[in-house]
């Protein structure tokens, strides 16, 4: 392990020398939201571009895994840390020029809402409230409310595993429910455009402040430790239309909501050490102090379960899971 240990070092000290603060062996409980998990061997952080494309390169010079993070918002770390480099791209600047809204990576994605609000810019009102960073929101393609990011994406520059820029158009961004390319491709997002709509302030101030609401009564206060909903919801049509069948409902909802399975099937209460499924949404589980990424695993697990058992249905989750081991148990493999 010696060697292991010399390249890390290596690594960090070349990081460092281009400019990229770079640390070794950080705790990634304190970025993310969960405030759970163990140490990356190598923590970056970049605030620039070009920043970026230094950790590109460098990774790729000594053979380093490279991950890329944002405000670690729907993120579960594993307690046994992380391989290679933990980048957290930190990257901000906003601008509008028309109805374009020109953004970093690392702006915050609620914070982007307000500001496209008060300049009277429609379309992403809907996705007030929803935690994390821009780059993150555009690879996973978060949504709320019948909008999604995707939608709104005009294109990015990314950083590609040579160091260097690419533009993408949306067309080449294989946007799909919580997913896109750029998900499995783990090439770094550095900058967003998006396009926006002029809208009256007023409407769109309202908008968003009832959306604010809505989720501030069936959410987890902001202080509270947590990824968000953590399973997806049932995008399958046929799939839906049984479930809508067994559960009762007469709905024409593009997707089923898994925490309204969940909630039939019992999930809520359900705890694991310091795990604890919230209170008031089935799909969410709060760190109720010191939770370890073990427990919140096998609570995730229980509450699959509980729906399978219920429902024949098998969630998929929609919380990342960063690390080593396995989130469903085996400890083998990533």
């Amino acid at each position: 392990m010696a060697h292991v240990k010399a390249l890390l070092d290596d690594v960090c000290v070349a990081l460092n020398r281009e400019g990229v603060t770079a640390e070794r062996d950080i705790p990634l409980a304190a970025y993310t939201t969960f405030r759970i998990g163990g140490v990356a061997d190598i923590l970056a952080t970049a605030t620039t571009e070009d920043q970026v494309a230094v950790v590109v390169r460098v990774a790729r010079k000594f053979g380093t895994a490279l991950r890329c993070i944002g405000g670690g918002s729907n993120l579960l770390v594993s307690d046994d840390g992380v391989d290679g480099i933990v980048l957290v791209n930190a990257i901000r600047g906003l601008s509008f020029e028309g109805g374009f809204a020109i953004v970093g990576a690392g702006y915050e994605w609620d914070s982007l809402v307000e500001a496209s609000v008060s300049h009277g810019l429609g379309g992403i009102a809907g996705m007030s409230g929803i935690p994390g960073t821009v780059g993150g929101a555009v690879c996973g393609n978060a949504g709320a409310y019948g909008e999604s990011v995707g939608d709104r994406v005009v294109s990015v520059r990314v950083v590609d595993r040579d160091g260097q820029f690419r533009e993408i158009e949306r067309a080449g961004l294989g946007f799909r429910y919580r997913g896109s390319a750029l998900k499995t491709s783990g090439e770094p997002i550095v900058r967003v455009q998006l396009a926006l709509r002029p809208e009256d302030r007023r409407a769109i101030s309202e908008q968003r402040q009832s959306v604010l609401n809505s989720r501030a009564e069936k959410h987890p206060p902001k202080s509270a430790l947590t990824a968000g909903s953590f399973f997806k919801n049932i995008d399958d049509a046929g799939e839906r239309a049984r479930l809508a069948l067994a559960l009762g409902l007469v709905t024409h909802e593009r997707r089923l909501a898994a925490g309204l399975l969940l909630d039939r099937a019992g999930a809520r209460g359900l705890r694991v050490g310091d795990a604890e499924v919230y209170s008031k949404h089935a799909n969410i589980i709060v760190n109720r102090g010191h939770a370890t990424a073990a427990e919140v695993n096998r609570l995730a697990v229980l509450m699959k379960e509980k729906v399978r058992h219920a429902f024949g249905v098998q969630l998929q989750r929609e919380v990342i899971w960063l690390g080593r081991g396995n989130p469903e148990g085996d400890r083998t493999g990533e």
